[in-house]
């Protein structure tokens, strides 16, 4: 038996990169029959990974599984098994067509969910990193005009400013 191991690494190779590299192919040379080739085994390559995502937990004992799905790559992936065309034309396409109205509404509700926790998070970031930057600058403004007034007002020579300190190394100089 393929052990989970080698069999992640041939299911990545088979279902991945080899497929990722053949897609590129048919973009970079505009072939219209690769490239629905490659979108159709894409799709299907989706639903696999989210059914083998629940069957490694609950398949991962039956006997030759890991062999089984390499098998099933393959069988998509292959342009001359017309694996993938089978699978979706079969399978996905009818499933999908009868749902599609009810999946459009929910992925445009989780869009919509994602966007709004998104702006709320960075909106809230947004505003502890200004009142931060806010507060700092008004600290360091009040220790300015502590050192204004104790210098009777004005602003330091850069004879009177010291080569160490903080002074200089707010001024960003060495």
């Amino acid at each position: 038996m393929v052990t989970y191991l080698i069999s992640r690494f041939l299911c990545n190779i088979v279902g991945s990169l080899y497929p990722g590299y053949c897609s590129y192919k048919a973009v970079k040379t505009k072939n219209v029959k690769e490239y629905m080739h490659w979108m159709k085994y894409w799709t299907v390559f989706a639903f696999f990974l989210v059914a083998e995502s629940i069957t490694d937990i609950v398949l991962y004992w039956f006997p030759f599984y890991y062999e089984l799905k390499i098998v099933f790559l393959i069988f998509i992936v292959v342009p001359r098994l017309h694996g993938a065309d089978y699978v979706f034309r079969h399978l996905l396409h009818p499933t999908i067509s009868e749902h599609e109205g009810t999946i459009d509404g929910a992925a445009e509700q989780a869009r919509q969910r994602v966007v709004d926790a998104t702006s709320s998070m960075w909106g809230n970031m947004y505003t502890r990193a200004f009142s931060f930057v806010s507060e700092f600058l008004a600290t360091q403004n009040d220790s300015d005009e502590e050192g204004d007034d104790a210098a009777g007002g004005a602003m330091p020579t850069d004879a009177q400013v010291p080569t160490s300190g903080t002074l200089r190394s707010r001024r960003g100089g060495p």
